[in-house]
């Protein structure tokens, strides 16, 4: 795990939408997929209950390897101030044709977000990753294995819906601190 991060490439999509390239990560995460199939599954009533498209997870290998990307990611690229937030919870969500949610919103209590995948959808079956600048329309873009993306909390974003029946795994994870963030290559203030 520690030589994949030792390799991680930042590409400015947009202002608001940072990706990092870590080969190998989708593999790791990916031997977590029947784990993340059992809380997802259990986590349908509070789900619903709640009106919430993840399921919270947290303190589990999963959880850590999630911590371990996303720390190193904020310590190398921004200056975020110090996290207040546990660091080692994540949601997750799992989409398929028949099961989504497709509901812009975003995160009040975070400075910035990201989320990584697994199984993401073929170009042309739909769930990407959707982000709204207002007033502009919105946008989609394309999501893929090995990457993870950044924005920032108060930044519109839902995943679209997809014609895929295989299920897309999205991992979101939250920094939240008392700044903006300032990324250290691009000058963007979030």
């Amino acid at each position: 795990m520690d030589k994949l991060l030792d390799n991680i490439n930042l590409v400015r999509i947009r202002e608001f939408l940072h990706a990092y390239h870590i080969p190998g990560l989708h593999d790791i995460l990916l031997e977590h997929k029947d784990l993340m199939d059992k809380i997802f599954e259990n986590g349908d009533k509070e789900r619903n209950e709640q009106n919430q498209n993840n399921v919270m997870l947290s303190d589990n290998d999963l959880t850590k390897i999630v911590a371990k990307v996303n720390l190193n990611i904020v310590k190398k690229y921004y200056d975020a101030g110090e996290n207040y937030g546990n660091p080692e919870e994540v949601g997750i969500y799992r989409q398929t044709n028949e099961e989504y949610a497709s509901n812009f919103h975003v995160h009040h209590k975070s400075t910035m977000i990201s989320t990584m995948y697994i199984n993401p959808p073929a170009k042309g079956e739909g769930g990407e990753f959707m982000i709204q600048i207002p007033p502009h329309q919105a946008q989609s873009f394309q999501v893929k294995k090995d990457w993870v993306y950044f924005i920032p909390g108060w930044l519109p974003h839902t995943p679209s819906p997809q014609i895929s029946s295989t299920p897309r795994y999205c991992i979101n994870w939250a920094y939240d601190s008392n700044i903006r963030a300032f990324n250290k290559l691009t000058g963007d203030i979030w």
